[in-house]
């Protein structure tokens, strides 16, 4: 049976939400948050609070270095502006790729910068000296609240503390 046609919809800067839990977002509309990473700015678009995945905009300048960062889950990645390149590996404009996780690396956006479009299946965290997740375990929650913080989650949920 296919669902009946939107009701209503709430505004909000950069997204319009439905009743049944559907939205447009409009990132282009919302401002970019500092973080979770040095040298790092994000739109945050979507939050998962069952997996602690999340969907957003990243953006890093020129020739910036992403600190080594230890990958939960599943990372979906879309260049959509400029390169970043990783273990050898370069990702240029239109590349997709399928980080599996489990795996320590550090990022360096090219010469131009880079702004990518990621979908995490859970969070990530720093890496200490011996090369293993240690620290904050960046999540959903803890997305939100960065964005929140830059008056730029009003589309979001909150989340139940």
């Amino acid at each position: 049976m296919l669902k009946e046609a939107q009701k209503w919809e709430t505004k909000f800067k950069g997204a319009s939400l439905f009743a049944d839990g559907s939205a447009i977002i409009r990132p282009l509309e919302l401002p970019w948050t500092d973080g979770p990473l040095e040298g790092l700015s994000f739109r945050l678009n979507h939050i998962d609070r069952q997996t602690g995945g999340w969907t957003a905009f990243i953006k890093a300048g020129p020739n910036a270095v992403i600190p080594a960062h230890f990958n939960h889950g599943q990372v979906q990645t879309y260049i959509r502006e400029g390169s970043f390149s990783f273990d050898g590996h370069e990702l240029r404009h239109n590349d997709f790729y399928l980080d599996q996780g489990g795996v320590a690396s550090e990022r360096v956006a090219g010469p131009e910068g880079v702004i990518y479009y990621v979908v995490f299946e859970g969070g990530f965290s720093r890496i200490g000296d011996d090369n293993k997740p240690t620290g904050t375990y960046i999540d959903c929650n803890y997305m939100y609240d960065l964005a929140a913080g830059n008056n730029a989650a009003e589309h979001l949920s909150p989340p139940k503390r």
